[in-house]
């Protein structure tokens, strides 16, 4: 992450939190990422995890990205990075620009291919990410509590 574009305001006040396994520290480790007497690798505090709950990282993942409101419970908002983005601007003017101009609670990113839930399941399906019973279920769900599928038009 660039530490330059982050505000000395938001270096004090927002906690940068970074979630790997073993593995992952083992690799940042040897990439010369290794966290200081505080577990810090600059701004991140890093956080090991272990004994997790799935053996599919891709479910494991969802954990802490679904439940930070508990792992964070004094926080308003959070901001969740996958392991393939990285922080480009300051998380106060993100906040301000996604949240707090809209008046909203919730921003999420558009997927870079996808933009529709079904086509998602499809995906899923096609690359056998998941059990397909469950796929279907989960659409059933969101289709019950109204979502309708993606409209370009």
């Amino acid at each position: 992450m660039p530490e330059k574009t982050i505000s000395e305001f938001s270096k004090k006040n927002v906690c940068f939190v970074m979630f790997v396994d073993e593995q992952t520290l083992l690799t940042l480790s040897s990439e010369g990422n290794i966290p200081d007497d505080e577990g810090h690798i600059g701004l991140w505090r890093i956080v090991v995890v272990k004994n997790l709950p799935y053996k599919d990282m891709r479910k494991t993942g969802k954990v802490p990205k679904l439940l930070s409101h508990r792992l964070f419970p004094s926080s308003r908002y959070s901001i969740w990075l996958d392991s393939e983005l990285r922080l480009q601007a300051d998380p106060m003017l993100i906040i301000e620009f996604f949240l707090w101009r809209t008046r909203s609670e919730y921003a999420i990113s558009n997927h870079s291919v996808r933009h529709c839930v079904w086509d998602e399941a499809l995906r899923n399906k096609f690359l056998n990410k998941y059990n397909h019973a469950a796929i279907d279920e989960q659409i059933i769900f969101y289709q019950s509590d109204g979502l309708t599928k993606f409209d370009p038009f």
